[in-house]
This record gives C-alpha cells, sequence and structure tokens, in this order.
C-alpha cells in the first residue's frame, strides 16, 4: 500500500513569502493509513506566529480598501485555483488525514471550493440597514466594517470576504493538506500578507496568535478542550468556535427502518466517525429494536474498511492513535457497565498501520456510560433503548454538548415538536445527523459545549464583521 513517491519538504506562509521556521525545527507529517512520512514542515515558534501577525496587521489597509465586488472576484480565483487542483488537493486529503479518495475526499473539495463561491456572492448581497430616528433630521445607519486580522481555520472564505486578514494555525495532524490549501490561495494572488499560514503545535502558535494584541478576533473549529484554551486565551477578543458533539440520532417506532438505518451508517460511519456532526448516541424505541438493528446489520455490508485510495473503500483508518485509544477506552467501558458487543469493537488486523478500526455497534448502551457522555470521534454506533418520546427527550438532552441530532418518524407534529425541544442548534428529521449545507446557519446551541457562534452563508461573515453606526444631522435647506 506505499503510496509516497517522495517525502515533500513544505514550508509557511508568510507576508507572501514561502519561509521555513526562525528556530529551523521541522515536524513530519505522516500518512495514517500506511504510516508513511509525506512531509516534513516547519516547526513553528511563537517569533514565527509574531511575524506573521505583524504581517496581517501590515495588510489590513489594503484589505479593507477592496470594495465587496473587488473581495468577490479575489474569492472566486482561489475557488478557480482550487478546481484546477481538485485532484491533487483530494490526493493529498487522504494523505494526511486517510480518508477514501473517492467515496469522501473528492467531495470534501468541491465542498470546500463551494465555501469559496458562496462568500463571494454572498458579501455582493450582504445588507445593512437605515434606522428610523426620534429626530427628524437624523439619517441612521449600520455597515459592516472589517474586524482586523483574524485567526481562522474553516473560516477563511468569510473572514476575506468580510474584508479581514488572517493568520492561519492548523493542527498539526492536518497541516500539510492545510499547506496544500494555502499554495492556492497564494496562486491566486492576494495582497500579500492577507492571508498567513504558520505550522506548529497549537500549544506554541496558536497560543501566541489567540492571545496578541494585534488579533481582533479568533475563528476556532476543533475539540471541545482546545476551544476552551483558546477562549480563554482571547479573552476579550470577538470569538467564535465551533466545537465538538455527541448528536442524537433518535429512532421512533413508526420510523422507516430503512431509512434510519442508512442514515445511521451515514452518522456514524462517514469520515469514520470523525466528525463534530456525526451521530454518537443511536436512541432506538424498545419496541423496535431488534428488527432496527437487523436492518442496521444489512446495511453495515456497504461499510468497505481499506485502502483508502482503493475505489471500493468507503471507511479509512483513524487520523491518529488519540482518537484511535479513545476508542478502544469507550468500547472498553461500555462493555464493563453492561454493554453488548454486536460488531467491531477492536482495532483490524491485516493493514500496514494500527488505525483501521472495525466499524462498531453497541446494544443496551446506557446514559452513564462514557460513549453516552463524551465525543468519541470514531465509527461507534451506541444504541440506546427508550420508552416513549418524553424518555427520548430526557435522554438526548442529558449531554454536555448542543451541536445537532435527527430524528426519525412518520409522525409530522411528532417530528417538530421534538425537533424545537431537542436542546441543539441544528436539527435533521428523517436525514442523517452528518447531513449539512454549507450557507445554512451551524453551530451548538447556548449552555452547551459545541460553541459560540454561527457558520454558514452570510451569518459567517457577519461574525467576521463588525458592526457601525453612523447618524447624519441633515439640516434643513
Amino acid at each position: 500500500m506505499k503510496v509516497v513517491e517522495k517525502t515533500q519538504t513544505l514550508k509557511m506562509f508568510v507576508g507572501g513569502r514561502w519561509i521555513a521556521s526562525e528556530s529551523g525545527e521541522t515536524f513530519e507529517a505522516r500518512s495514517p493509513a500506511t504510516g508513511e512520512v509525506i512531509a516534513t514542515l516547519p516547526k513553528g515558534t511563537r517569533a514565527d506566529a509574531v511575524r506573521a501577525l505583524e504581517a496581517a496587521a501590515q495588510a489590513r489597509q489594503p484589505m479593507a480598501a477592496l470594495g465587496a465586488f473587488d473581495r468577490a472576484a479575489l474569492l472566486h480565483r482561489v475557488a478557480d485555483v482550487m478546481e484546477g487542483r481538485r485532484e491533487e488537493l483530494a490526493r493529498w486529503l487522504t494523505l494526511d488525514q486517510g480518508k477514501p479518495y473517492k467515496a469522501e475526499a473528492l467531495g470534501e473539495v468541491c465542498e470546500a471550493i463551494e465555501y469559496f463561491r458562496i462568500a463571494a456572492e454572498d458579501i455582493k448581497r450582504l445588507e445593512t440597514n437605515v434606522i428610523p430616528s426620534m429626530a427628524k433630521n437624523k439619517l441612521v445607519f449600520t455597515l459592516r466594517i472589517p474586524r482586523g486580522v483574524t485567526m481562522a481555520t474553516e473560516l477563511i472564505a468569510p473572514a476575506l470576504a468580510g474584508g479581514n486578514t488572517i493568520v492561519w494555525a492548523p493542527a498539526t495532524s492536518t497541516s500539510a493538506i492545510s499547506v496544500k490549501l494555502m499554495e492556492c490561495l497564494a496562486e491566486a494572488d492576494l495582497p500579500a500578507g492577507a492571508v498567513n499560514l504558520v505550522t506548529g503545535p497549537g500549544s506554541v502558535v496558536g497560543d501566541e496568535i489567540a492571545g496578541h494584541p494585534l488579533t481582533a478576533g479568533v475563528g476556532f473549529v476543533g475539540s471541545t478542550e482546545t476551544g476552551r484554551s483558546v477562549a480563554r486565551r482571547a479573552a476579550g477578543k470577538h470569538v467564535m468556535l465551533e466545537l465538538g458533539g455527541n448528536g442524537p440520532i433518535v429512532i421512533f417506532e413508526d420510523a422507516d427502518l430503512g431509512r434510519a438505518a442508512e442514515g445511521t451508517i451515514t452518522g456514524c460511519f462517514l469520515c469514520a466517525g470523525q466528525s463534530c456532526t456525526a451521530g454518537e448516541r443511536i436512541l432506538v424505541q424498545r419496541g423496535i429494536q431488534d428488527a432496527f438493528l437487523a436492518r442496521l446489520r444489512s446495511a453495515m455490508e456497504t461499510v468497505t474498511l481499506g485502502d483508502p485510495f482503493d475505489e471500493a473503500t468507503t471507511m479509512g483508518p483513524l487520523n491518529n492513535e488519540g482518537v484511535a485509544l479513545k476508542m478502544d477506552e469507550h468500547v472498553a467501558d461500555a462493555v464493563d457497565r453492561g454493554a453488548s458487543l454486536v460488531t467491531g469493537g477492536r482495532r483490524a488486523d491485516g493493514f500496514p498501520t494500527s488505525l483501521y478500526y472495525e466499524a462498531t455497534v453497541l446494544r443496551n448502551v446506557s446514559p452513564a456510560m462514557r460513549v453516552s457522555r463524551e465525543e468519541t470521534f470514531g465509527p461507534i454506533a451506541p444504541l440506546i433503548p427508550f420508552d416513549d418520546e418524553a424518555d427520548a427527550l430526557a435522554i438526548a438532552n442529558d449531554s454536555p454538548y448542543g451541536l445537532l441530532g435527527s430524528v426519525y418518524t412518520r409522525d409530522i407534529d411528532r417530528a417538530l415538536r421534538f425537533a424545537q425541544r431537542l436542546e441543539t442548534g441544528w436539527v435533521n428529521v428523517n436525514e442523517s445527523s452528518n447531513y449539512w449545507e454549507a450557507h445554512i446557519p451551524f453551530g451548538g446551541r447556548a449552555g452547551k459545549e459545541s460553541g459560540i457562534g454561527r457558520v454558514g452563508g452570510y451569518r459567517a461573515i457577519e461574525q467576521m464583521t463588525d458592526l457601525k453606526t453612523i447618524i447624519v444631522d441633515v439640516q434643513e435647506q
């Protein structure tokens, strides 16, 4: 399964130039599928982060001076470059993350391209308001203005649309594909310093960027634990966090079980379960447990674990050992506490690394188990029984997370009632928890641990800009 012809030496991008770290140190990016070193990258320091921040600060005025249609053209240029390099980007996504090339990586690249096109069109239509005044000679209106230097991850497109400059600090586990995307941004001829990429440990690079006085806003997508750290470091700045989840998929006895089983497969095993929108708790009404499990077993025949470059593969390896270890721990904890292992539950044999994990189904899971309380982030479907609608709602809402959930039922009244009462920021009805679209507002429920703010369409641009009010005294002639 050897896939790397030559290890690439990648660099950071600061002030419009590709550079090495000031320290000269590097780290390796390894393929989770084969264990091979696919690239070496600069191990950025706090000094590197400051250099990037200073470059972004110098580019603030040139970016802010661009009109909305100029920024839209810039974003379309980025999308055009990405389209021309679609297969290459997908290949690097597979190398770096282990995502199946045909089943997932190509589609994710197309979705990323769409992010830039959506932001380009939304900025052309972002409306502000004229507000009535109590004084008849006052004209009051609002404007959306760039926030300034922004720490951004998946928010690059809306941040640029809003006229901001960016310092990007990707996770070390996603740095190789991030550099490849940065190449597309650089090729699109953005103003120097508009986007800067610094690779290295988040505890060093990310920490410096989040807390630095030059940073005006922080956007972070990742784990809840890291998000808390980012929020503490960025205290006093505008913060947008899209964090973890352990979303419920609730299946009532009147549901289309075939449809629910297929939705569970997508919800639990897409991206090998490594998605914040993954279905991590499968609530099944008691009277249909056996029937649903039979449908689920049949649907699981479509899940093929294997070489991510093999066209037959639908599920690749986990990204790193930390994720795999958490799968081990959650399965062991559930079984020790009385859950039944239906299938999977272990690392697969016969592969180049130990990161290939069998698609796992647990039965008779209780809300007290770790798999019910924490985000597993792996290919697991824990089946939790419930008695009636009130019981299902109580179990579903008994979670520290509140990102996304789904409900399967033929009763539209029940569906709408349940969707309104489910404490999540998004609910899918008769659809997998992993279904979402880039232009729709997405984010966690207030008071939960799934984040702050909304991404998706023009709302993401609003998150990346400040609202300014202007009052004009209009004198009578």
